[in-house]
């Protein structure tokens, strides 16, 4: 890694890394996911992690439980590391992954738009899990140090050990970064072939041996440690997908690919233009080398394989952004290989790839700055509920509140989500009132109740609780 103390690096580094802060700063100032209410004001159970195969967290979890913190409340300075190592690991893909007769301009300007993707502002928004967003970033830094030792043959073993655990626990803390690791092995032996390296069967062993055996190691550890902490109820979005419904998973993928490549936008007349000079610009790129363009395309292909293949087979079909932030790397090293072998357009495409950056870096803005302003409207709402029940029940905590929300009136408000009400009340007014999920019944008293702030919205229930219907 000693190219990372070079001249070249360091600036693209500062470059990716500023564009990184421009677009995700407001991630550093206090803000609240439904997760966030909850994780602040209780400690998670491990099992909750390990039976979603997060083995990783599962274990930083239990190490914060045993001292009394949170993800959340020590988020802040991970935050930063991870901003850190997300442009490190930007720079880092780039600069090892393709020629150093490619265009530095056109390098800076798809490092940008990686960098500034909306898809990275849903992840860091969870600010309890930055933590191990951190962890997990480092343990790829860590993966991909040992993994450019390999070329020295007598210590090869050694270092594609260290490569695979160092991959294995970056997957234990969030399944969606084995995309990052094979985007750069896929790419690496693209490279190695276009420099004259003999494409072969032991190439490719060579590079995929560290990611490979991470994966096998880690479904080896998924198997091992999923039920090691208990049975976990709260989350059951591991069943498998049934045969019957897989033309229905296929109009899913349909629409994601739409959503990934955005294409419901106004921009849509932009970005077709931009597609046909890149189908333009591939096919002169396969006159000119037709091996390394044809590996370029199967590489991306195979890559967005890879990132839909874990949601794909599960019946519950959630592509949520984060999960498919492995896109965006995919989309920018495909643009610089075209370019970088057809030779053309250099400038162009770096400028209308710093446009898209641009455009990302408003959209990751305009998200965080709106989860800030609901958070302000929900503590209000939620200030204004614990002042309301108190009057009701004559300054008497009650035994139970059930809060039936209504949609319309919510939108994405912390309300629609039971399980994170009590820490949004312990959030607002330091008050630990136990929240219950409302029944169906309490839910059908409500229809014909008035709803806050309008009075009567509270109702009493049996046993000193109260319904409210917000």
């Amino acid at each position: 890694m000693q190219r990372i103390t070079e001249k070249p690096f360091i600036v693209l580094f500062l470059a990716i890394f500023s564009v990184s802060i421009f677009s995700f700063g407001q991630a550093l100032l206090p803000g609240y996911t439904p997760d966030d209410f909850l994780t602040g004001s209780t400690f998670l159970p491990t099992a909750f992690f390990l039976n979603q195969g997060r083995f990783t967290e599962g274990l930083i979890v239990l190490c914060m439980n045993s001292l009394h913190l949170t993800m959340f409340n020590v988020g802040f300075g991970f935050e930063c590391l991870a901003l850190v190592l997300y442009a490190f690991l930007i720079t880092y893909i780039l600069d090892s992954c393709t020629p150093k007769t490619f265009n530095r301009l056109l390098l800076a300007a798809a490092g940008a738009y990686v960098a500034s993707s909306p898809f990275m502002a849903t992840l860091l928004n969870y600010r309890e899990a930055t933590f191990n967003t951190a962890f997990g970033f480092a343990f790829i830094a860590g993966g991909f140090y040992f993994h450019g030792n390999i070329r020295y043959e007598s210590r090869d073993f050694l270092n594609i050990a260290l490569s695979s655990l160092c991959f294995t626990l970056a997957l234990g803390c969030y399944q969606i970064f084995v995309i990052l690791i094979f985007v750069y092995a896929s790419f690496l032996v693209i490279k190695e072939t276009y420099e004259g390296t003999c494409f072969s069967l032991s190439l490719v062993a060579k590079i995929f041996a560290a990611p490979v055996s991470s994966l096998v190691l880690y479904m080896v550890l998924f198997a091992a440690t999923r039920h090691l902490a208990g049975t976990n109820d709260w989350d059951q979005r591991g069943t498998l997908l049934h045969f019957s419904s897989i033309p229905q998973r296929l109009h899913d993928i349909y629409d994601v690919t739409k959503f990934i490549l955005d294409l419901n936008t106004h921009l849509i007349s932009a970005k077709i233009c931009f597609t046909i000079v890149l189908v333009s610009l591939s096919m002169l790129a396969f006159f000119k080398r037709s091996f390394p363009t044809g590996l370029t395309f199967l590489a991306a292909l195979a890559l967005y394989a890879l990132i839909l293949l874990p949601l794909s087979i599960l019946e519950h079909w959630e592509p949520t952004p984060r999960t498919l932030l492995g896109s965006y790397f995919i989309i920018s090293l495909w643009v610089v290989w075209i370019c970088g072998i057809s030779g053309c357009l250099t400038r162009v495409l770096a400028g209308i790839m710093l446009a898209f950056s641009l455009h990302s870096m408003m959209v990751s803005n305009d998200f965080l700055a709106n989860q800030l302003k609901e958070n302000r409207w929900d503590m209000n709402v939620a200030w204004s509920l614990v002042r309301d029940v108190q009057i009701f029940t004559q300054n008497q905590p009650p035994a139970s509140l059930s809060v039936v929300s209504n949609p319309a009136s919510y939108g994405r408000s912390t309300f629609l989500v039971s399980w994170s009400i009590k820490g949004l009340l312990h959030e607002t007014a330091n008050i630990d009132w136990p929240v219950n999920t409302p029944t169906s019944g309490e839910a059908a008293q409500c229809h014909n109740s008035p709803r806050f702030p309008a009075p009567g919205y509270l109702h009493h229930l049996s046993e000193n609780g109260v319904l409210a219907c917000m």
